[in-house]
């Protein structure tokens, strides 16, 4: 799967922000509609997957590379907020 051009992404998500359904865009009909449970560290359970377990299809793989990839490219040629920067931020986050 090839990420589409970076113009036809800019269109998308233009029309998505600008699409009205009467008085209302089409973003302010987005609901949450997965309730997630509450988190507590000390409810960690022992069970859990080990990371080093886990295995994804290539397809799959491809896929997030693909996805990964069009992000990337959507970051403007600036020396502080750029892709190298946010990748860096989320996983500072993620330790």
């Amino acid at each position: 799967i090839k990420p589409e051009p970076l113009e036809a992404i800019k269109e998308l998500e233009q029309n998505s922000l600008s699409a009205r359904v009467g008085d209302k865009t089409v973003i302010n009909e987005v609901a949450e509609c997965i309730i997630l449970p509450d988190y507590t560290a000390a409810k960690k359970s022992t069970s859990q997957l080990d990371v080093s377990e886990a295995t994804l299809d290539e397809e799959v793989m491809d896929q997030l590379r693909s996805y990964v990839q069009t992000i990337a490219s959507l970051y403007n040629d600036n020396p502080f907020h750029s892709f190298d920067h946010a990748n860096h931020v989320v996983m500072s986050v993620n330790k």
